[in-house]
């Protein structure tokens, strides 16, 4: 008997995005927050934006944020949504506190808070996001 994270993934691997999200809330619905792999809850809110409930999807990155301080694939997926939602300047935001969490960060995160801030217009703030993605990142930036 698959269980259903079991289900959740399978479902992802084969592009079944609205079944992965029944697998995870069925699964969420006999597990709390607290004590899960923060990976999987990413994944579940992932789920939940691509599947038109982005409130739902910031409100559990929100939760886990209390539960997982500082984990900033939370702060990239929350961007993600903002985003999503047309929210640039809050996305942006969320990104900053990924680096700020993780300064090794992948560079894609540094490049989008590049473009954020440069849509922005707020180049006084470009010059240190640079400096910071190319002593983590060398050449990539």
């Amino acid at each position: 008997m698959t269980t259903p994270l079991d289900r959740a993934y399978s479902s992802l691997a084969n592009g079944n995005y609205p079944e992965a999200l029944v697998a995870f809330t069925e699964y969420f619905q006999e597990q709390r927050l607290e004590g899960q792999d923060p990976l999987l809850i990413r994944d579940y809110a992932n789920q939940l934006a691509m599947n038109g409930l982005p409130d739902r999807a910031l409100e559990m990155l929100e939760q886990a944020l209390v539960l997982y301080p500082g984990f900033s694939e939370f702060y990239v997926s929350r961007a993600q949504v903002l985003m999503q939602l047309g929210r640039r300047a809050e996305a942006r935001d969320e990104y900053q506190k990924a680096i700020v969490s993780e300064p090794s960060i992948r560079c894609q995160v540094y490049t989008l808070v590049m473009v954020l801030t440069l849509e922005n217009g707020d180049l006084g703030a470009l010059l240190p996001i640079l400096e910071l993605a190319c002593q983590f990142h060398g050449d990539a930036t």
